[in-house]
């Protein structure tokens, strides 16, 4: 049961990825950033298994 769940959460997130990572969607505006403000500190790398206990990374998507 517990590889079932874990098959349609995979396939659940890389539809997430196609649809957010899609050519066809307009790109997000991009603000620079506040010279008041630090840099943030670097994304983990994007795996399955660390995607399925996290939540979603998105990179620098503004909404």
């Amino acid at each position: 049961m517990w590889e079932a769940a874990h098959e349609a959460a995979y396939e659940v997130w890389e539809g997430l990825l196609k649809v957010f990572l899609s050519p066809h969607t307009p790109p997000s505006p991009h603000t620079p950033p506040s010279p008041h403000t630090p840099p943030s500190p670097p994304s983990p790398p994007l795996s399955p298994h660390s995607a399925f206990f996290s939540k979603p990374y998105l990179g620098n998507c503004v909404f």
